[in-house]
């Protein structure tokens, strides 16, 4: 049987970890802007003039690097949350997903070396 993490996440002490270390939602604004810059430039390649099979593969790449950002949002947010007094269970709830998503998130903590 696999033991249970410790119920507090453990952090390197020689990392930033940037929804640890938010007071307001406005510190994390940043990394909600560069994930709506990742899709803008996918929208604005994929609008060009060049051949489809190049705005293709570039728009492919960038689509990628977006999911992965949002997926590292709704982390981050889950974090911030949880430091600011929700449950565990309450912001999986507001986020639409799972728990133990949560649960595995919050004991996983991102730092900015982590960030796509």
């Amino acid at each position: 049987m696999t033991p249970r993490p410790p119920s507090v996440p453990s952090f390197d002490p020689d990392a930033d970890y940037p929804a640890r270390d938010a007071n307001d939602l406005r510190e994390l604004a940043t990394f909600f802007a560069e994930a709506a810059n990742t899709f803008e430039r996918a929208a604005a390649i994929a609008g060009g003039s060049e051949a489809v099979e190049t705005r293709l593969d570039e728009v492919a790449a960038l689509s990628t690097k977006g999911r992965a950002q949002a997926e590292q949002l709704q982390h981050l947010l889950a974090e911030f949350a949880i430091h600011q007094g929700y449950t565990q269970r309450g912001i999986a709830k507001k986020l639409d997903i799972s728990n133990s998503t949560v649960y595995l998130w919050w004991h996983d903590p991102l730092s900015r070396d982590d960030l796509v």
